[in-house]
């Protein structure tokens, strides 16, 4: 089953976000690695638009972002729905998706507006969760979205601007990538990789009281890279890093 909030509910959410991030340093410290990693990625060939940006923080990291989101709130500059954006084809330099994609009901819809509007080496940098064998338990059991990977992502559904199933990236990106390959040629896959989370279980996120100290943020997110590295990091990802490029090829 799907889940679906209110534009009103959905910004007190958002209120609620930007008050643990002002209180929780380790938070913000776990955030600013994830950023960096974003921001290493982006390519220079044109501006860059952030795809829902939630409490607008990317802005603050990456440097000059276009920030959007599909309901008016006091952090964003551009109300957009992401499968019909308003520009013309070929004219960013790169879509920042972080936690968006999985609220979309209709993702390649979504990633195909994103190939549109972008121009030759332009690119898509998600950040999204990842339903590991851990990441069945953190979201499925933990967090308040659901998590349903039997959705067919390729069958046509109704605009539902906050819907939300954190399984579609997995359906996406994961097993063998046959979301993404539904989508067709002009954005090439350049990166696809495991984030484990402990650090961020130990943050408590937005949501749950932090026991981690914030000088060991960035230590313990030094040893999950290496985990991620080993043939543990798809079994223990809460996160999945997706970079995707646009080829001269169209559709």
């Amino acid at each position: 089953m799907s889940t679906t909030v209110s534009p009103d509910a959905y910004r007190a959410e958002l209120e609620q976000q930007a008050a643990s991030w002002r209180r929780k340093p380790a938070l913000r410290a776990l955030y600013q690695r994830w950023f960096e990693l974003i921001g290493s990625r982006l390519s220079d060939v044109g501006p860059t638009l952030e795809l829902g940006c939630g409490c607008g923080e990317l802005g603050r990291h990456v440097g000059s972002v276009i920030r959007s989101d599909n309901v008016d709130t006091p952090w964003c500059d551009l109300v957009a729905d992401g499968k019909r954006l308003p520009f013309a084809d070929g004219v960013l330099g790169n879509v920042v998706i972080m936690d968006v994609i999985h609220h979309i009901a209709a993702p390649l819809k979504a990633l195909a507006e994103c190939r549109r509007v972008l121009a030759p080496g332009g690119r898509v940098v998600l950040l999204e969760p990842s339903i590991s064998l851990l990441g069945r338990f953190v979201y499925g059991v933990l967090h308040h979205e659901d998590v349903d990977l039997s959705y067919d992502i390729t069958r046509p559904v109704e605009d539902n601007a906050l819907f939300a199933n954190g399984g579609i990236p997995t359906l996406l990106f994961g097993r063998g990538r046959e979301g993404w390959k539904a989508l067709g040629p002009g954005l090439d896959l350049l990166e696809n990789t495991a984030l484990t989370g402990p650090s961020y279980l130990l943050t408590g996120g937005f949501t749950y009281r932090g026991v981690l100290p914030t000088p060991l943020v960035r230590p313990l997110q030094w040893l999950e890279d290496g985990i991620a590295g080993s043939g543990l990091g798809g079994w223990m990802a809460l996160r999945m890093l997706v970079v995707l490029q646009r080829s001269g090829l169209s559709r």
